[in-house]
Protein backbone atom coordinates (compact mmCIF):
# COMPACT_ATOMS: atom_id res chain seq x y z
CA UNK A 1 0.00 0.00 0.00
CA UNK A 2 1.39 3.81 -0.90
CA UNK A 3 2.32 5.69 1.87
CA UNK A 4 -0.42 8.23 1.20
CA UNK A 5 -3.10 5.46 2.48
CA UNK A 6 -1.53 5.46 5.38
CA UNK A 7 -1.98 7.72 8.63
CA UNK A 8 0.61 9.90 8.97
CA UNK A 9 0.36 9.53 12.62
CA UNK A 10 0.56 5.75 13.31
CA UNK A 11 1.35 4.05 9.60
CA UNK A 12 -2.25 2.14 10.05
CA UNK A 13 -5.03 2.59 7.16
CA UNK A 14 -7.37 5.44 7.49
CA UNK A 15 -10.81 5.57 9.28
CA UNK A 16 -13.48 4.52 6.77
CA UNK A 17 -15.64 7.55 6.35
CA UNK A 18 -18.27 6.19 7.43
CA UNK A 19 -16.89 5.71 10.73
CA UNK A 20 -17.98 8.64 13.18
CA UNK A 21 -15.88 11.63 14.25
CA UNK A 22 -14.53 11.72 17.57
CA UNK A 23 -16.38 14.10 19.75
CA UNK A 24 -12.92 15.31 21.30
CA UNK A 25 -10.06 16.99 20.53
CA UNK A 26 -6.24 16.56 21.48
CA UNK A 27 -3.94 18.94 22.67
CA UNK A 28 -0.71 19.13 20.85
CA UNK A 29 -0.56 17.34 17.37
CA UNK A 30 -1.04 13.98 18.44
CA UNK A 31 -3.65 12.13 16.40
CA UNK A 32 -6.80 10.15 18.80
CA UNK A 33 -6.04 7.04 16.83
CA UNK A 34 -1.92 7.41 18.23
CA UNK A 35 -3.26 3.39 19.58
CA UNK A 36 -3.02 5.01 23.08
CA UNK A 37 -0.27 7.10 23.29
CA UNK A 38 -1.64 9.98 24.72
CA UNK A 39 -3.37 9.43 28.12
CA UNK A 40 -6.97 10.07 28.74
CA UNK A 41 -5.87 13.35 31.21
CA UNK A 42 -5.00 14.98 27.70
CA UNK A 43 -8.56 14.53 26.42
CA UNK A 44 -10.77 18.00 25.71
CA UNK A 45 -14.04 17.67 24.92
CA UNK A 46 -15.03 19.37 21.89
CA UNK A 47 -17.72 22.23 21.59
CA UNK A 48 -19.60 19.17 19.52
CA UNK A 49 -19.69 16.97 22.87
CA UNK A 50 -20.74 19.69 24.70
CA UNK A 51 -24.12 20.64 22.33
CA UNK A 52 -24.81 16.97 21.03
CA UNK A 53 -28.33 16.17 22.54
CA UNK A 54 -27.66 12.29 23.00
CA UNK A 55 -25.91 11.57 26.27
CA UNK A 56 -23.00 9.66 26.43
CA UNK A 57 -25.25 6.73 28.35
CA UNK A 58 -28.60 7.34 27.76
CA UNK A 59 -30.82 9.96 26.37
CA UNK A 60 -32.50 12.97 28.60
CA UNK A 61 -34.85 15.22 26.98
CA UNK A 62 -34.33 18.52 26.67
CA UNK A 63 -37.72 19.89 27.94
CA UNK A 64 -37.68 16.78 31.05
CA UNK A 65 -35.64 18.31 33.59
CA UNK A 66 -34.92 16.07 36.59
CA UNK A 67 -35.41 16.09 39.59
CA UNK A 68 -32.51 15.97 41.65
CA UNK A 69 -34.51 14.62 44.57
CA UNK A 70 -34.52 11.22 45.99
CA UNK A 71 -32.57 8.85 43.85
CA UNK A 72 -32.25 5.54 44.95
CA UNK A 73 -29.33 3.88 43.08
CA UNK A 74 -30.38 0.68 41.10
CA UNK A 75 -29.16 -2.64 41.37
CA UNK A 76 -27.35 -1.31 44.96
CA UNK A 77 -28.79 -3.72 47.88
CA UNK A 78 -27.30 -3.36 51.43
CA UNK A 79 -27.31 -7.43 51.36
CA UNK A 80 -27.38 -9.63 48.96
CA UNK A 81 -30.02 -12.18 48.23
CA UNK A 82 -29.05 -14.60 50.19
CA UNK A 83 -28.44 -13.01 53.63
CA UNK A 84 -31.95 -11.54 52.88
CA UNK A 85 -33.70 -15.25 52.62
CA UNK A 86 -31.40 -16.06 55.46
CA UNK A 87 -33.33 -13.10 57.77
CA UNK A 88 -36.49 -13.09 56.39
CA UNK A 89 -37.06 -16.68 55.39
CA UNK A 90 -37.27 -17.57 59.23
CA UNK A 91 -40.15 -14.78 59.65
CA UNK A 92 -42.22 -16.16 56.76
CA UNK A 93 -42.11 -19.70 58.15
CA UNK A 94 -43.15 -18.71 61.56
CA UNK A 95 -45.88 -16.30 60.31
CA UNK A 96 -47.05 -19.11 58.25
CA UNK A 97 -47.23 -21.39 60.79
CA UNK A 98 -48.67 -18.97 62.86
CA UNK A 99 -51.55 -18.66 59.61
CA UNK A 100 -52.21 -22.19 59.65
CA UNK A 101 -53.04 -22.44 64.02
CA UNK A 102 -55.72 -19.80 62.98
CA UNK A 103 -56.99 -21.39 60.29
CA UNK A 104 -58.16 -24.80 63.00
CA UNK A 105 -61.92 -24.34 63.88
CA UNK A 106 -61.12 -25.47 66.76
CA UNK A 107 -57.59 -25.34 69.04
CA UNK A 108 -59.21 -27.08 72.13
CA UNK A 109 -57.09 -28.61 74.74
CA UNK A 110 -60.38 -30.41 76.63
CA UNK A 111 -59.16 -29.54 79.78
CA UNK A 112 -61.71 -27.55 81.49
CA UNK A 113 -60.82 -23.85 83.07
CA UNK A 114 -57.09 -25.04 82.12
CA UNK A 115 -57.87 -24.65 78.47
CA UNK A 116 -58.06 -20.73 78.44
CA UNK A 117 -54.70 -20.27 79.84
CA UNK A 118 -53.09 -22.74 78.14
CA UNK A 119 -54.53 -20.89 74.63
CA UNK A 120 -53.29 -17.47 75.96
CA UNK A 121 -49.99 -18.89 76.91
CA UNK A 122 -49.82 -20.41 73.35
CA UNK A 123 -50.61 -16.92 71.82
CA UNK A 124 -47.57 -15.15 73.67
CA UNK A 125 -45.13 -17.75 73.32
CA UNK A 126 -45.51 -17.74 69.35
CA UNK A 127 -45.98 -14.06 68.81
CA UNK A 128 -42.48 -14.23 71.32
CA UNK A 129 -40.62 -16.15 68.65
CA UNK A 130 -42.43 -13.89 66.38
CA UNK A 131 -40.82 -11.10 67.95
CA UNK A 132 -37.44 -12.60 68.07
CA UNK A 133 -37.07 -13.21 64.47
CA UNK A 134 -38.41 -9.82 63.86
CA UNK A 135 -35.42 -8.42 65.98
CA UNK A 136 -32.86 -10.84 63.93
CA UNK A 137 -34.70 -9.84 60.53
CA UNK A 138 -34.42 -6.10 60.83
CA UNK A 139 -32.07 -5.54 63.95
CA UNK A 140 -34.11 -3.03 65.13
CA UNK A 141 -36.48 -3.97 68.10
CA UNK A 142 -39.16 -1.14 67.41
CA UNK A 143 -39.35 -1.94 64.41
CA UNK A 144 -39.81 -5.66 64.67
CA UNK A 145 -42.56 -4.82 67.67
CA UNK A 146 -44.74 -2.67 65.29
CA UNK A 147 -44.70 -5.39 62.70
CA UNK A 148 -45.18 -7.99 64.96
CA UNK A 149 -48.42 -5.90 66.83
CA UNK A 150 -49.57 -5.48 63.35
CA UNK A 151 -49.84 -9.04 61.67
CA UNK A 152 -51.00 -10.00 65.40
CA UNK A 153 -54.05 -7.54 64.50
CA UNK A 154 -54.20 -9.63 60.85
CA UNK A 155 -54.32 -12.30 62.76
CA UNK A 156 -56.91 -12.14 64.68
CA UNK A 157 -59.21 -10.41 61.78
CA UNK A 158 -58.31 -13.81 60.06
CA UNK A 159 -59.98 -15.62 63.05
CA UNK A 160 -63.16 -13.46 62.85
CA UNK A 161 -63.42 -14.73 59.49
CA UNK A 162 -62.53 -19.16 60.32
CA UNK A 163 -66.12 -20.63 61.94
CA UNK A 164 -65.67 -21.64 64.97
CA UNK A 165 -63.26 -19.23 65.64
CA UNK A 166 -63.32 -15.62 67.04
CA UNK A 167 -61.07 -12.25 66.63
CA UNK A 168 -60.17 -10.39 69.78
CA UNK A 169 -58.44 -7.35 70.62
CA UNK A 170 -57.65 -8.86 74.00
CA UNK A 171 -55.93 -11.63 71.67
CA UNK A 172 -54.36 -8.33 70.03
CA UNK A 173 -53.20 -7.26 73.10
CA UNK A 174 -52.01 -10.67 74.55
CA UNK A 175 -49.87 -11.25 71.28
CA UNK A 176 -48.21 -7.18 71.65
CA UNK A 177 -47.03 -8.32 75.01
CA UNK A 178 -45.43 -11.88 73.59
CA UNK A 179 -43.86 -9.94 70.79
CA UNK A 180 -42.50 -7.45 73.05
CA UNK A 181 -40.92 -9.78 75.24
CA UNK A 182 -39.55 -12.22 72.58
CA UNK A 183 -37.83 -8.34 71.07
CA UNK A 184 -36.30 -8.04 74.33
CA UNK A 185 -34.86 -11.06 74.88
CA UNK A 186 -33.00 -11.91 71.58
CA UNK A 187 -32.14 -8.47 71.98
CA UNK A 188 -30.73 -8.59 75.42
CA UNK A 189 -29.17 -12.17 74.03
CA UNK A 190 -27.33 -10.25 71.42
CA UNK A 191 -25.81 -7.73 73.73
CA UNK A 192 -24.73 -10.10 76.39
CA UNK A 193 -22.73 -11.57 73.61
CA UNK A 194 -21.28 -8.16 72.24
CA UNK A 195 -23.06 -8.08 69.03
CA UNK A 196 -24.42 -4.79 68.27
CA UNK A 197 -27.81 -4.62 66.46
CA UNK A 198 -29.11 -1.01 66.54
CA UNK A 199 -26.07 0.49 65.10
CA UNK A 200 -27.45 4.54 63.74
CA UNK A 201 -27.34 5.10 60.01
CA UNK A 202 -24.90 6.72 58.24
CA UNK A 203 -25.21 9.88 55.96
CA UNK A 204 -21.97 10.35 54.41
CA UNK A 205 -21.17 14.04 52.47
CA UNK A 206 -20.00 13.21 48.97
CA UNK A 207 -17.39 15.75 49.00
CA UNK A 208 -16.20 15.78 52.27
CA UNK A 209 -15.68 12.13 52.95
CA UNK A 210 -15.48 10.52 49.26
CA UNK A 211 -14.10 13.28 47.06
CA UNK A 212 -14.86 16.81 46.14
CA UNK A 213 -16.56 16.93 42.80
CA UNK A 214 -16.74 21.06 42.97
CA UNK A 215 -13.78 21.21 40.75
CA UNK A 216 -15.86 19.14 38.17
CA UNK A 217 -18.37 21.12 38.35
CA UNK A 218 -16.27 24.47 37.48
CA UNK A 219 -14.68 23.00 35.20
CA UNK A 220 -18.44 22.08 33.22
CA UNK A 221 -19.53 25.59 34.22
CA UNK A 222 -16.42 27.09 32.35
CA UNK A 223 -17.05 24.81 29.05
CA UNK A 224 -20.70 25.21 29.02
CA UNK A 225 -20.81 28.71 29.13
CA UNK A 226 -21.43 29.33 25.83
CA UNK A 227 -24.11 26.23 25.25
CA UNK A 228 -25.93 26.96 28.48
CA UNK A 229 -25.83 31.01 28.10
CA UNK A 230 -24.52 31.45 31.77
CA UNK A 231 -21.03 32.14 32.83
CA UNK A 232 -20.08 30.61 36.29
CA UNK A 233 -19.99 34.02 38.20
CA UNK A 234 -24.48 34.15 37.24
CA UNK A 235 -24.90 31.31 39.04
CA UNK A 236 -24.90 31.21 43.12
CA UNK A 237 -22.20 29.20 44.87
CA UNK A 238 -24.53 26.81 46.18
CA UNK A 239 -24.70 24.00 43.13
CA UNK A 240 -29.02 23.27 44.40
CA UNK A 241 -29.52 27.25 43.94
CA UNK A 242 -27.56 27.50 40.42
CA UNK A 243 -29.33 24.01 39.72
CA UNK A 244 -32.74 25.89 40.49
CA UNK A 245 -31.42 29.05 38.23
CA UNK A 246 -30.60 27.07 35.31
CA UNK A 247 -33.69 25.78 35.07
CA UNK A 248 -35.65 29.09 36.03
CA UNK A 249 -33.59 30.89 32.99
CA UNK A 250 -34.21 28.26 30.56
CA UNK A 251 -30.80 26.46 30.10
CA UNK A 252 -31.73 23.57 28.05
CA UNK A 253 -30.53 20.33 28.19
CA UNK A 254 -27.58 21.14 30.51
CA UNK A 255 -28.58 18.16 32.73
CA UNK A 256 -27.42 15.66 29.81
CA UNK A 257 -24.87 17.82 28.93
CA UNK A 258 -23.39 17.86 32.91
CA UNK A 259 -23.95 13.96 32.74
CA UNK A 260 -21.64 13.43 29.45
CA UNK A 261 -19.22 15.66 30.74
CA UNK A 262 -18.80 14.04 34.18
CA UNK A 263 -18.50 11.04 32.53
CA UNK A 264 -15.45 12.04 30.12
CA UNK A 265 -14.06 13.75 33.09
CA UNK A 266 -14.70 12.12 36.20
CA UNK A 267 -11.13 9.97 36.04
CA UNK A 268 -9.12 13.19 35.67
CA UNK A 269 -10.84 15.39 38.63
CA UNK A 270 -11.85 12.15 40.91
CA UNK A 271 -9.30 9.60 42.26
CA UNK A 272 -10.69 7.23 44.66
CA UNK A 273 -9.02 7.43 47.86
CA UNK A 274 -7.93 2.97 48.76
CA UNK A 275 -8.01 3.71 52.63
CA UNK A 276 -11.63 5.12 52.94
CA UNK A 277 -12.98 2.59 50.18
CA UNK A 278 -12.25 0.20 52.56
CA UNK A 279 -13.97 1.12 55.40
CA UNK A 280 -16.76 2.13 53.39
CA UNK A 281 -16.53 -1.40 52.55
CA UNK A 282 -16.51 -2.72 56.09
CA UNK A 283 -19.46 -0.58 57.15
CA UNK A 284 -21.15 -1.92 55.18
CA UNK A 285 -20.73 -5.25 55.11
CA UNK A 286 -20.84 -5.35 58.67
CA UNK A 287 -24.81 -4.00 58.17
CA UNK A 288 -24.48 -0.51 58.62
CA UNK A 289 -26.75 1.48 56.47
CA UNK A 290 -25.23 3.98 54.40
CA UNK A 291 -26.66 7.29 52.59
CA UNK A 292 -24.72 9.39 50.46
CA UNK A 293 -25.38 13.44 50.54
CA UNK A 294 -24.57 16.48 47.92
CA UNK A 295 -25.82 19.65 46.89
CA UNK A 296 -24.32 19.04 43.32
CA UNK A 297 -27.01 18.27 40.80
CA UNK A 298 -27.86 14.52 40.45
CA UNK A 299 -26.29 13.66 37.29
CA UNK A 300 -23.06 15.02 38.85
CA UNK A 301 -23.82 13.29 42.13
CA UNK A 302 -24.29 9.36 40.28
CA UNK A 303 -21.44 9.99 38.10
CA UNK A 304 -19.14 10.54 41.43
CA UNK A 305 -20.41 7.75 43.05
CA UNK A 306 -19.68 5.57 41.24
CA UNK A 307 -16.01 7.06 39.45
CA UNK A 308 -14.87 6.97 43.39
CA UNK A 309 -15.78 3.32 44.34
CA UNK A 310 -19.16 4.29 46.58
CA UNK A 311 -22.31 3.00 44.46
CA UNK A 312 -22.42 -0.67 45.10
CA UNK A 313 -21.60 0.20 49.41
CA UNK A 314 -24.78 2.77 49.29
CA UNK A 315 -28.41 2.24 50.10
CA UNK A 316 -29.29 5.59 48.75
CA UNK A 317 -28.60 9.20 47.64
CA UNK A 318 -29.72 12.72 47.66
CA UNK A 319 -28.33 15.67 45.67
CA UNK A 320 -29.20 18.90 44.97
CA UNK A 321 -30.60 22.00 47.62
CA UNK A 322 -32.26 20.48 50.56
CA UNK A 323 -30.50 16.94 50.09
CA UNK A 324 -29.36 15.90 53.67
CA UNK A 325 -32.77 17.08 55.38
CA UNK A 326 -34.13 14.38 52.45
CA UNK A 327 -31.97 12.15 53.46
CA UNK A 328 -32.21 12.12 57.19
CA UNK A 329 -35.66 11.83 56.31
CA UNK A 330 -34.83 8.51 55.16
CA UNK A 331 -32.58 6.85 57.40
CA UNK A 332 -34.20 7.72 60.79
CA UNK A 333 -33.83 10.50 63.29
CA UNK A 334 -30.91 8.49 64.67
CA UNK A 335 -28.80 8.66 61.69
CA UNK A 336 -25.48 10.30 62.47
CA UNK A 337 -23.79 12.66 59.53
CA UNK A 338 -19.90 12.28 58.44
CA UNK A 339 -18.72 14.94 56.80
CA UNK A 340 -14.69 14.20 56.76
CA UNK A 341 -12.97 11.12 55.95
CA UNK A 342 -11.74 11.13 59.28
CA UNK A 343 -14.99 10.82 61.10
CA UNK A 344 -15.92 7.48 58.76
CA UNK A 345 -12.88 6.28 60.07
CA UNK A 346 -13.34 6.75 63.59
CA UNK A 347 -16.65 5.50 63.13
CA UNK A 348 -15.18 2.20 61.72
CA UNK A 349 -12.91 2.01 64.27
CA UNK A 350 -15.38 2.62 67.51
CA UNK A 351 -18.35 0.79 66.22
CA UNK A 352 -17.56 -2.76 64.84
CA UNK A 353 -20.90 -4.05 63.69
CA UNK A 354 -21.64 -7.81 62.91
CA UNK A 355 -25.23 -9.35 61.71
CA UNK A 356 -23.77 -12.93 62.20
CA UNK A 357 -26.73 -14.15 63.86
Amino acid sequence: MEERDRSSDSGLPPSPPSRPRPVASWRGSVSPHSGGTVPDSHRVPSPRSLVSARAYHRTVSDTGARSDAGLRLPGVRHRGWGGLARLWLPVLAWASLIFALSSVPDLGTGLGGWDLLLRKLAHAAEYAVLGALLVRATARPRLATVLGTLYAASDELHQSLVPGRMGSPLDVAIDAVGVVVGAFLWHRLLARRGVVTQAPALAVDLDGVLGDTRPLWEAWLGAAADHVGLAAGDLPSDRGEAAAELDRRGAGNWRALLERFSEERAPVYLRRDSATSATLRLLADSGRVIGVFTDAPEPLARVALAQLGGERRVTALEAGDGALERLLSRLGDDAVVLRRREDLQAVAESAPVTQSY
